[in-house]
């Protein structure tokens, strides 16, 4: 139980801080993804589930862009994708800002 609870209480503390950014949402996702895929159980394909629900629903580009102008992150976790090319970054930006 507390092997499924303590990494949501984490990034609950971390989402709700008052200079929690965009990055920082697609970084606890991430996060929960790489920690609820390693567990086996009902629970953690629940969790799963609802995280791979909410991404679908939301501005998903936006997220991705607030990772890439991160002065820490750039593209280093979206390196091995074909979609982050420099053009795909430039597609990416005119759809949000253009």
């Amino acid at each position: 139980m507390v092997g499924h609870l303590q990494p949501l209480s984490l990034v609950i503390n971390i989402a709700q801080a008052t200079h929690c950014h965009l990055n920082k949402v697609l970084i606890i996702f991430s996060f929960l993804i790489s920690k609820y895929i390693v567990q086996q159980g009902k629970a953690s394909s629940a969790i799963i589930n609802s995280l791979e629900k909410h991404w679908s629903k939301c501005n998903q580009d936006v997220f991705l862009a607030a990772v890439v102008l991160n002065s820490f992150y750039k593209i280093k976790p979206f390196a091995c994708l074909c979609k982050f090319t420099n053009a795909g970054l430039m597609t990416l930006f005119v759809k949000l800002w253009g």
